[in-house]
């Protein structure tokens, strides 16, 4: 049985030291998730117990799906490859359909805090300008860059919040 709480605190955990991970270094390691994964896969299958293959089974679906939709935007530099293996972590805690949630939520959120970041920097004047003129952005080094799991960790807690007070949205 799908406990939402549980698997609520098991990805929020797992944010959380991404986030501490990624802020400190603007880097979620390798050394980071491979310790999680032990440690994730045994807290489902300690709360999952005989459904424990199953969700497996249906979380491989999740995380092969979250390789093709992430790889492009890793390939492209847009993100890491760290966090397109946090996804893949969290693909093996949440629903597929949760975890797509937090996906779209997880742009909404970049695109806010990258917006202020700009304003808190005072260069809101320059990002028509660069808007405009897109295709020398990407030689431009100068850009701004959020740490994509905060973007992600302030998903999550959308999805939570609206989850918990039952409004099902999307699915």
């Amino acid at each position: 049985m799908y406990d939402f709480s549980f698997f609520s605190f098991l990805s929020g955990g797992i944010l959380l030291l991404a986030v501490i991970d990624d802020l400190a270094s603007r880097k979620i390691h390798n050394k980071l998730l491979l310790i999680l994964l032990p440690i994730t896969l045994g807290l489902l299958a300690w709360n999952l117990k005989s459904g424990f293959l199953e969700h497996l089974a249906g979380s491989g679906i999740a995380v092969l799906l979250s390789v093709a939709v992430v790889l492009p935007f890793v390939l492209s530099k847009i993100l890491g490859a760290g966090d397109l293996k946090l996804l893949m972590l969290l693909a093996l805690v949440l629903k597929p359909q949760i975890l797509f949630q937090v996906f779209l939520f997880s742009f909404v959120w970049a695109s806010l805090l990258g917006i202020i970041q700009i304003i808190v920097s005072g260069q809101l004047s320059s990002l028509a300008a660069n808007l405009m003129d897109f295709k020398k952005l990407k030689n431009n080094k100068n850009l701004h860059s959020i740490p994509f799991s905060v973007a992600l960790f302030f998903s999550w807690g959308s999805v939570v919040v609206l989850k918990f007070h039952f409004i099902d949205f999307l699915f």
